[in-house]
């Protein structure tokens, strides 16, 4: 399948040719577009690289301890595929980028990536009780006009003194459960995708399954930052699809500006806290080709790009002292130009993934929801595919970036605003810390 069979306007994902990325973040002339092409059974080459201050994507340089750091490791990453005269595979992966590289030991594509038979029943939203608008932050000396130029970002919401994240999720859930026009008490199942719990433990999801008087349900977190929500919808659809669930609720949540510096002026503008819930069940639609789902699903990770998103502080490897307060270590470090030039990159090739599994085009998409967390990085994954641009929700404006909520909020709102109509195939992309991406195609 060539990148034109796809519908993809710039080339991609082109199955005749080989094309060949490289992460600009060196003077070695070895790493420029006019490098020899390297051998397609030598791995991409590990880098270090400088930490200096990220103008590219508007986020600060992170502040780390000499002996909790190791370097982030930068890939030359390249797209290999089959050349048109070639009588079978050229490598054993179809394609490879930064943090998307084959296993050499297993070929996954014949993995079962679609969960067909499943339906949406409602969507619901919430938001921390507090607007902090830029001009708030202008007050304590933040750049009101930087922040819209870098990001995209006017206003935020941000939890209240007492307020958590089980409460938005709360919220959320009883909005999603009224739409739906259930009884909670038919929920046999709650995923709740966080990074920021209530507590280590119990989990939010149990907080949650408590107030929501879900007596039958089973509840559990999963943590996979700003992927986190497909992760758990795809799981959750996994179960309602195998008959171990009949409604399964989904939340993402996020309290990001619980843990992240407030002094830190380039990252803490950026973030937003807040919530969104589906309810998922079976579609008793007998036909396949006409019942809702997911169509298509890739859930991937690099683990070794870890410490270009990281809280290191709390945890068992380094519990909270007073050290680590002093240090700062309690907060959010983000590597911004790696994650940024990562994720313009990945977008592509995993948009190029979903539809060639779905053996669908660009253009019967009917609704591209990315995670909203730089419209920098949203407007250049949108030109490189040449998505129409009235198909590409964005919210970050009001929102931030909300990380695991960022996906369920903007279905809500689509749904709200009519975007989103039975049928319709709508295109979800997460990407975050861990390094971990997440992205589905529905059929709602």
């Amino acid at each position: 399948m060539s990148c034109q069979d796809l519908g993809l306007g710039h080339g991609i994902l082109t199955t005749s040719q080989t094309i060949r990325w490289f992460m600009p973040l060196s003077n070695d002339p070895a790493l420029t577009h006019g490098a020899a092409p390297a051998s397609p059974s030598v791995p991409a080459v590990p880098l270090t690289t400088d930490r200096g201050s990220d103008t590219e994507s508007g986020t600060s340089p992170a502040t780390h301890s000499p002996a909790s750091h190791s370097p982030t490791k930068v890939f030359v990453g390249r797209i290999l595929a089959e050349q048109a005269d070639q009588k079978g595979p050229a490598v054993a992966g179809a394609a490879e980028t930064v943090g998307l590289k084959p296993s050499p030991d297993k070929d996954t594509r014949d993995l079962c990536r679609s969960v067909p038979g499943i339906k949406m029943l409602g969507a619901g939203a919430s938001s921390g009780s507090k607007v902090v608008a830029n001009e708030d932050l202008a007050k304590q000396g933040y750049d009101s006009e930087w922040i819209v130029q870098r990001t995209g970002i006017k206003s935020r919401f941000h939890v209240d003194d007492g307020e958590s994240s089980s409460d938005m999720a709360i919220r959320a859930a009883e909005a999603c459960i009224k739409k739906a026009g259930i009884d909670p008490a038919e929920i046999d199942l709650i995923i709740v995708a966080t990074c920021s719990p209530d507590y280590k433990t119990p989990s939010t999801s149990c907080l949650v399954q408590a107030h929501l008087g879900c007596h039958q349900a089973s509840a559990m977190d999963i943590n996979a930052a700003c992927s986190g929500f497909v992760y758990a919808m795809v799981t959750a659809g996994q179960f309602v699809r195998g008959g171990c669930s009949q409604k399964a609720l989904v939340i993402g949540v996020e309290a990001p500006t619980t843990f992240i510096n407030p002094e830190d002026r380039k990252t803490f503008p950026l973030f937003g806290d807040g919530a969104g819930a589906v309810l998922i069940t079976a579609d008793p639609e007998p036909d396949q080709s006409k019942a809702s789902g997911i169509l298509s699903y890739r859930l991937g990770s690099d683990g070794s790009f870890g410490d270009a998103l990281i809280v290191r502080g709390g945890g068992s490897k380094m519990p909270f002292s007073q050290e680590v307060l002093d240090r700062k270590e309690h907060f959010l470090s983000m590597e911004g130009r790696v994650v940024f030039k990562w994720a313009v990159r990945l977008i592509p090739v995993v948009v190029g993934q979903l539809l060639e599994d779905s053996g669908m085009q660009l253009d019967e998409i009917d609704l591209f929801i990315p995670h909203q967390a730089n419209i920098r990085i949203i407007d250049a994954a949108v030109e490189e595919l040449g998505i129409d641009r009235e198909k590409v929700f964005i919210n970050l404006d009001r929102h931030g970036n909300t990380s695991a909520a960022s996906i369920p909020i903007s279905i809500t709102e689509a749904l709200e605003q009519g975007r989103i109509k039975p049928g319709d195939n709508v295109m979800m992309v997460g990407f975050g810390a861990g390094l971990t991406w997440g992205a589905s195609l529905f059929r709602w």
